[in-house]
């Protein structure tokens, strides 16, 4: 009888792959916080430094200086005469009690120029400024429902670049608003255009931390917003006028907004892969490990998402 030889060799194209999510790839290549890794995500959340100084400007630009006017009406010099106490009258309660009116009884002395000083917001106005530092959170709860779908559609990093460039149009937009109604539209683009880009730069920094420095990077994250802060408060040391506060705060969003096309971090590797583009998703991986030092190699390894659909 003839033999018959059996090969029980599996064929080429059925070698097994392993199938990993991304996040089973970061973790099992990153194992610690290195340097380079350090700098990069230090470098990202640059593009973040506009954050906590864009919504509180109001802060500054809205301060009501209170103890900062003199008299220009025979009414108030006669109340001042009469105050037995003369350090006391020039306060809020004399002011509001009064019903003082602002460029007949009285006028503000403070360096500082804010628009309340401009548009008269003091006492029974002061709500407005409430409303207008308010307004800021409005836009932003938009931003924050409609930054999922923007972010599924053209990716974390491009959402957070669009983010930033309606940041820096609207608070440029602050630096001219004529009336109050004008700045408090702006606001409210404001605070909708950094919540895009605020949150898209989390996404896109976090979806690169391996689960054992997530909250490294989160913490990172969370200094930055202080450290924008910061920045107000010097810009509102060095600049008496709240217009050129405004406008130099628009070079800090464009800062800001121009380290996205410095800081070599790629893409969102699940941005790709949502989208059943895995081989883009991979070169991601790839570019970011390279980086950072690490080495990985994706032969025999199925990059896999759990759930593969738009939003």
């Amino acid at each position: 009888m003839e033999e018959v030889s059996v090969n029980n060799e599996p064929p080429q194209d059925s070698v097994y792959k392993e199938s990993l999510t991304i996040e089973q790839v970061v973790d099992k290549t990153v194992k610690r916080l290195n340097l380079p890794l350090f700098l990069l995500y230090w470098a990202a959340l640059s593009t973040a430094l506009n954050s906590g100084a864009v919504a509180y400007v109001t802060v500054i630009t809205g301060n009501i200086p209170y103890k900062d006017w003199k008299c220009t009406s025979d009414k108030c010099a006669s109340l001042h005469a009469e105050m037995s106490e003369k350090e006391d009258f020039f306060t809020q309660k004399t002011l509001c009690d009064n019903e003082m009116e602002a460029g007949m009884d009285f006028i503000w002395t403070t360096s500082k120029i804010t628009f309340t000083t401009d548009w008269n917001i003091y006492c029974k106005e002061e709500s407005r400024l409430a409303t207008i530092s308010g307004s800021f959170f409005i836009g932003a709860i938009a931003g924050l429902l409609c930054s999922t779908g923007l972010f599924d559609r053209i990716g974390r990093k491009k959402g957070a670049i669009v983010g930033g460039v309606i940041t820096i149009v609207a608070t440029a937009a602050s630096c001219v608003a004529p009336n109050y109604q004008a700045l408090l539209a702006f606001r409210i683009i404001s605070g909708f255009g950094l919540l895009i880009n605020y949150t898209g730069v989390y996404c896109w920094v976090i979806e690169y931390a391996p689960m054992g420095l997530r909250n490294v990077a989160a913490g990172f994250f969370n200094i930055s917003w202080s450290i924008s802060y910061l920045i107000l408060v010097l810009l509102g040391y060095l600049i008496d006028d709240w217009k050129y506060l405004y406008l130099a705060l628009t070079a800090v969003c464009v800062i800001s907004t121009a380290m996205f096309f410095v800081v070599p971090l790629p893409e969102s590797p699940r941005f790709h892969l949502v989208r059943g583009m895995e081989k883009e998703a991979k070169e991601n991986i790839i570019s970011f490990f390279r980086i950072t030092r690490n080495e990985f190699s994706f032969e025999n390894i199925n990059l896999v998402y759990e759930k593969k659909a738009q939003n």
